[in-house]
């Protein structure tokens, strides 16, 4: 091969405990053996416990066209899924070259380690070393075939120790830090006897290990705890964890160097299996010599203390977006970075990626590009010119999304071992992404109503919808990651003993309430403008000069019919005028009035138990007058001088009060009529549109 071999690497993520240390290991084997390095960081398959399963999105845009080889941390991914479905997936990417790490895929050459030996020098410790008889274990998921293979080897050293195995003492965990927290204290709480309990990794067993720092517990007075994988924080913790250590450097390399033999073309082994090793700690009773403060790396250190992302990118701008995140680029010392659109505008995480993308911005070797008309091909990543020839690079793909809607993805080359700050400037582009087109939708929106200059009451109609937005998204949006990753920072910062860990959870409770909340209301403003788009694209169709009332008529049965609460009504249509007369104009755009008028009508029968309407067609002199009537209780006082200018609805959360508001916009602008109401004390309201001839 000509060039540096594009290598693509396959991971859930990559700041977290061990995946932190797999990261920056299989980053520096890329820099030692000079070929270029492209993560996607899309979390665990098919995760659907939490949003984080829309990440998944971003394995979509590995391809063959940039890819030489594809290098798959296959044990991080599928703790959700079975072998047999993930063998299925990535039949996607078939034509790249690929290595598997934690996992044999069949077909696909595999680095695996020790697992069985590992854990079994571990366990023989506790038992001949120890003198532990009641040994528990704490399981990992049961998809992963290296968790399955520890607890194998747990059960082989009771049996070979004539050790009677207890399921009672075998409990189910999933890697995560909580479920070690939740057996610690569930076996606590239920007086169960064990001398000791085995983690399949290191995050549960240090989630025990807080439990009982939380209760102020000495875990020699209950039961010792060991882990598997000789994560970053085993050594930091106290006390420190005595655990299975993987060679993590050896598996890098070892990954690179037998992908690019198979890239070349060179017969490789199907299984590749690297030895692990016990280290022993002061976790499971013997005493230790670890050197904390040596052990602890610049891993979790920002690059810039004071520097808060989430303060320093809020706008709803895209060009003041592309100013700031520039001068944030410069002080958290990132090379490059890059924000690509998909060009059919937004998608979902199960559509087909677009074949093609938009470059809204590049921040290249540490200066902002000029752009103009950057289309290329998605999968390419970003454009040729953008792909460093003269150096081995590091780059990272994550997606952008707002819920469930992907506008595209960033792309960020690494080149240090700061890994906190990508997923921070990732959740704050995507954010302002959402709101930026958003507001562009509603500039779109005035673009068109001016163009149809009859629709006089623009200004007041997006005052009003921008009066009831601004001041929640501005507030809400740029908060959401920030709380969300303030969220992980105090679960990570428990170590810190001035500061209980019940009071860190606390903490975190009430983020997490706080951020549903901000959620809740950012849902509510998207639906806003959602049902602005469709009831404006309604009322914006022009494809006739003129209707009749007997076609309006007609277009009125058809929508109660059409209509579940309109089908539960009595509506009752009078004609006091020429049927065949002609009202200029478009007749949805009138439906559409009417349709949210008797909709409203429906509504306040319901609330006083009754199901009538009267629709009434009258011609007065010059005009139409169409009433329609309801029995209902009536406007309140304190809204009805708003009901055309402002958001305003009494039917509940879920409504949003835009319907009245486009109608009247919609009589005085496209119809050059009038809209206006009278209430009766005793008999509902009545909404009359006034038609001129």
């Amino acid at each position: 091969m000509g060039r540096r071999p594009n290598i693509g690497f396959f991971v859930n993520e990559i700041d977290g405990d061990f995946q932190t240390l797999f990261w920056t290991s299989i980053r520096k084997a890329a820099e030692k053996l000079d070929v270029n390095l492209i993560t996607y960081e899309g979390r665990i398959l098919f995760n659907t416990d939490n949003i984080s399963g829309e990440h998944n999105i971003v394995y979509k845009l590995a391809d063959a066209a940039r890819l030489d080889g594809l290098i798959i941390a296959t044990g991080t991914l599928i703790n959700k899924v079975s072998m047999d479905c993930f063998i299925d997936y990535i039949k996607e990417f078939q034509g790249i070259p690929k290595v598997s790490i934690y996992e044999n895929i069949p077909g696909v050459p595999s680095i695996l380690v020790d697992n069985k030996k590992g854990m079994k020098s571990l366990v023989d410790h506790l038992v001949n070393y120890h003198k532990f008889r009641k040994i528990g274990f704490l399981k990992g998921p049961l998809s992963n075939d290296e968790a399955n293979v520890r607890f194998s080897a747990y059960i082989s050293v009771l049996e070979e120790n004539k050790i009677e195995v207890d399921d009672k003492i075998i409990f189910s965990g999933n890697f995560q830090s909580e479920t070690g927290w939740e057996t610690a204290e569930y076996i606590i709480k239920n007086n169960i006897k064990i001398d000791a309990l085995v983690c399949a990794n290191d995050e549960m067993a240090i989630g025990a290990i807080k439990y009982f720092r939380s209760m102020n517990l000495d875990y020699k007075d209950n039961f010792v705890v060991c882990g598997f994988d000789n994560a970053h924080n085993s050594a930091i913790i106290t006390p420190s964890l005595t655990t299975v250590s993987q060679p993590m450097d050896m598996i890098s390399e070892k990954a690179i160097e037998l992908l690019i033999e198979e890239i070349n073309g060179t017969e490789v082994s199907d299984v590749i299996k690297l030895p692990t090793s016990m280290v022993v700690r002061e976790s499971c009773g013997c005493s230790s010599n670890t050197n904390r403060s040596s052990t602890f790396s610049d891993f979790y250190i920002r690059a810039i203390s004071n520097f808060k992302i989430h303060e320093n990118l809020q706008t709803y701008s895209l060009e003041t977006l592309y100013d700031l995140l520039t001068t944030a680029l410069k002080k958290l010392n990132i090379k490059s970075c890059f924000i690509i659109k998909y060009q059919e505008g937004p998608i979902n995480l199960n559509s087909t990626i677009p074949d093609f993308s938009e470059l809204m911005y590049a921040y290249y070797d540490n200066e902002r590009q000029v752009l103009q008309d950057m289309l290329f091909k998605t999968k390419m990543l970003v454009p040729d010119n953008f792909i460093p020839n003269n150096r081995q690079f590091t780059y990272l793909v994550k997606p952008l999304f707002f819920n469930s809607e992907h506008f595209g993805f960033v792309c960020f080359e690494v080149d240090s071992d700061d890994v906190i700050n990508f997923e921070l400037l990732r959740g704050q582009i995507s954010n302002t992404l959402k709101g930026a087109l958003m507001l562009l939708e509603k500039e779109r929106m005035s673009e068109q109503l001016s163009e149809q200059e009859r629709m006089s009451t623009l200004g007041q109609l997006l005052i009003s919808i921008a009066n009831n937005i601004k001041s929640h998204i501005m507030t809400i949006a740029g908060s959401t990651v920030a709380l969300d990753s303030l969220v992980e920072e105090y679960e990570k910062s428990i170590d810190d003993k001035s500061v209980t860990m019940e009071d860190h959870h606390d903490i975190a409770k009430d983020m997490g309430s706080w951020i549903e909340r901000i959620d809740s209301t950012l849902r509510y403003m998207t639906n806003v403008l959602d049902q602005i788009n469709d009831q404006y694209a309604k009322f914006t169709t022009k494809n006739m000069d003129s209707f009749s009332i007997s076609d309006l008529i007609e277009g009125i049965k058809n929508h109660i019919r059409k209509s579940e609460i309109l089908s539960t009504q009595k509506i009752n249509i009078k004609i006091e005028t020429n049927p065949e007369l002609r009202i200029a104009g478009e007749v949805i755009n009138l439906l559409q009035v009417i349709d949210n008028i008797l909709i409203n009508a429906a509504h306040a029968n319901k609330e006083n138990d009754s199901d009538m309407i009267e629709i009434r067609f009258e011609q007065l002199k010059g005009c139409i007058l169409i009433s329609v009537k309801d029995y209902g209780t009536g406007i309140p006082e304190g809204i009805r001088s708003s009901i055309f200018k402002k958001m305003v609805t009494t039917r509940g959360k879920n409504a949003t009060g835009i319907g009245l508001m486009l109608s009247y916009s919609t009589i005085k602008g496209r119809f050059g009529g009038d809209l206006y109401f009278n209430i009766d004390d005793t008999a509902g309201t009545t909404f009359y549109i006034k038609l001129f001839l």
